[in-house]
C-alpha cells in the first residue's frame, strides 16, 4: 500500500515484484493530500461529495471545513512554510506519479484502494477520488477503472468488479462514457445492488 514517494523504483526492485506476485495498491489520492492539498489549504469536499457523506460528517465539514495538516503551523509562519516545502513537495508528487506508471509497464498489477480514514479521504467517494487520481498518475480511463473493478476483484478472489454469471449484480449507471474521461463517474444516474435497483435520489435521501 502506498506508492514510495521519495525515490523511483528500481528495475530490480520490479524484478523482485513480478517474481513474488506483488500487488500494489498506491492510494495516490491519499499522498496527494500529504503531499499537496494539506498544505494547500484546499477543499475537496465539493456538493457532490459532501452529499454523499453522512448526515453528522456533512455538517461537521460545513462547520469547520475538516483537517488541514497546515493549520497546526502558528498563522504567522504558514506562507514562509508553504513556499519553503513546495517545490519538493511537488517533486516528491511526480515521482508518485512516475512510480504508478513504472508498475503499470512493469506488468506490477495496481488496484485502487481509497485508504480512507485519512484527511479528505471518506469511506464511499474516496474511491471514486482514488480512481480520478490514478488518472492523474498516467493511467488510462480504462486502465483506473480496470484498477477499480475487474483487477480488485481478481487479487481478492472475490467474484466482484465484472459483469459476469455468478458475479454480484452490483454496478452503475452512468450517464456518460467513463472509459473516455474518469470523471464522468460523477454522472451517475442508478446504482444496482445486489440486483435492486435504485435511484441517485432514492440513495441520498
Amino acid at each position: 500500500e502506498h506508492s514510495p514517494y521519495d525515490a523511483l523504483v528500481d528495475d530490480a526492485t520490479l524484478t523482485e515484484m513480478r517474481r513474488r506476485g506483488t500487488v500494489v495498491c498506491p492510494t495516490v489520492f491519499v499522498i496527494e493530500g500529504l503531499l499537496s492539498r494539506q498544505w494547500a489549504g484546499g477543499r475537496v469536499a465539493d456538493d457532490f461529495i459532501r452529499m454523499r457523506l453522512l448526515p453528522p460528517l456533512r455538517a461537521q465539514l460545513d462547520r469547520d471545513g475538516g483537517f488541514r495538516w497546515i493549520e497546526w503551523v502558528p498563522e504567522k509562519y504558514r506562507l514562509w512554510f508553504r513556499d519553503r516545502i513546495s517545490a519538493d513537495m511537488e517533486r516528491r508528487l511526480q515521482t508518485v506519479y512516475d512510480n504508478v506508471r513504472r508498475l503499470m509497464k512493469a506488468g506490477i498489477p495496481v488496484v485502487a484502494g481509497s485508504d480512507a480514514g485519512n484527511p479528505d479521504v471518506y469511506h464511499g467517494p474516496g474511491l471514486l477520488h482514488e480512481v480520478e487520481a490514478l488518472g492523474r498518475a498516467g493511467l488510462t480511463p480504462v486502465q483506473a477503472l480496470h484498477a477499480a473493478t475487474a483487477e480488485a476483484g481478481r487479487v481478492l478472489n472475490m467474484p466482484i468488479g465484472r459483469i459476469h454469471t455468478g458475479y454480484a449484480a452490483d454496478l452503475v449507471i452512468l450517464a456518460q462514457d467513463p472509459t473516455t474521461d474518469v470523471r464522468r463517474l460523477r454522472t451517475i444516474r442508478e446504482v444496482v445492488y445486489r440486483g435492486r435497483v435504485y435511484t441517485v435520489e432514492e440513495l441520498l435521501r
